[in-house]
């Protein structure tokens, strides 16, 4: 069996037991899991040249010729657990960092900061708006242009003497900013992004709209884009929710539980993108590609010069960073040799091999593994 026939035969599989429903269920959110390597393997098959070809496949080589590394760390792949999150992983496997690329990768950063977001935003003495900017797009709209020219807008509005009059005219501290990019078949790409804004006292949400919508506006006038008076600006006040809200960051908030979720009006996110193509719509796979290599390189997620420091946010890591951070309770429950971990490989059972060990039961693990053909020693 060809690797590319194992992760279509493996979504096959996993849709015939999984269903949408609007409340996330245990196995829903199970399968979701499982599902992300699913479409990852759909993502290394569209994008062979990017990291993500790589991720969490490749393992990294040993340093000597019996099989460890100067540190005593040993060749092939590492299961390991941690009983706080009740989740295995894996270790010594490269790993991309991509959130653009990769719906593994993309779920564990956007994980982890959305936490942090949320720890420095408890209890923030700040005032909060959130603001979501858009502009006027059509079919024939390379993503790639979209994407330049809404970030060189970004750039004027936050540049020279007007803003600054902005700033001390509603006291703003800072902003915190996701990018987003969607995709329907009747419009094509639409990018947008979700900024929060903190001032130093409560202000006039309309006012500051009215302020930042002329500056947008004639911003994206400059390189020929138009903006709606109405739908190009919207400025509301926060609460709770709004920490959660920003750190989505076009990444599926459904993406925890299969199948993923269709888009609002035949709106697509990247990785539904993937899902449809690894369902057998090719047109999608062609979109997905245009969109991995219009975002690469891409920052997600932006914070205002200083703004961590005012929160006591700390240094801010990197994705690359985040992915290798480890569970500090983690112990290793086995060592796949590099011939066993291509058995899993050949047959993509790597999301299920997680399931299993994650409930952390030795026993259970080995009698999965045998039935792989898979013997571990004890």
């Amino acid at each position: 069996m060809s690797e590319t026939t194992a992760w279509r035969d493996a979504f096959s599989n996993l849709a015939r037991f999984a269903s949408a429903k609007d409340k996330p269920t245990e196995e829903s959110i199970t399968a979701g899991r499982m599902m992300r390597y699913i479409l990852q393997a759909a993502a290394r098959e569209l994008l062979p040249k990017e990291r993500v070809a790589k991720c969490l496949r490749s393992v990294i080589p040993a340093k000597s010729e019996d099989g460890h590394t100067s540190d005593g760390r040993r060749a092939g792949v590492q299961l390991l657990y941690s009983a706080q999150r009740q989740r295995a992983f894996f270790g010594n496997l490269a790993q991309c960092a991509s959130v653009w690329h990769d719906p593994v990768c993309a779920s564990k950063i956007t994980e982890r900061r959305r936490v942090e977001m949320a720890g420095v935003l408890a209890g923030c003495k700040y005032y909060q708006l959130l603001a979501t900017r858009t502009f006027q797009h059509s079919r024939e709209d390379k993503l790639a242009e979209l994407r330049a020219d809404f970030a060189d807008a970004k750039r004027r509005v936050k540049s020279g003497r007007g803003w600054v009059e902005i700033e001390n005219r509603f006291g703003v501290i800072g902003s915190i900013a996701g990018l987003e990019a969607t995709y329907s078949q009747e419009n094509g790409f639409h990018i947008h992004d979700h900024s929060l804004y903190l001032f130093d006292g409560e202000i006039e949400p309309e006012a500051f709209r009215d302020a930042m919508l002329k500056r947008y506006t004639v911003a994206m006038d400059k390189n020929g884009r138009y903006v709606s008076a109405i739908y190009g600006l919207d400025v509301r006040g926060t609460n709770d929710s709004v920490g959660d809200y920003v750190s989505k960051w076009g990444i599926d908030a459904e993406l925890a539980k299969y199948p993923v979720k269709r888009g609002h009006e035949g709106h697509y996110s990247a990785f539904q993108l993937l899902q449809l193509y690894a369902e057998g719509t090719t047109w999608a796979g062609g979109v997905f590609q245009e969109y991995a290599a219009a975002m690469k390189g891409s920052k997600q997620l932006v914070w205002s010069r200083g703004l961590r420091e005012i929160l006591e946010a700390g240094r801010e890591v990197t994705d690359e960073e985040l992915v290798d951070r480890p569970e500090e309770d983690a112990v290793t429950l086995a060592w796949l040799s590099l011939a066993q971990w291509r058995i899993i490989l050949a047959r993509e059972k790597r999301g299920q091999l997680l399931e299993v060990a994650s409930t952390g039961n030795y026993t259970d693990l080995k009698n999965y593994l045998r039935c792989l053909g898979i013997f571990l020693e004890d």
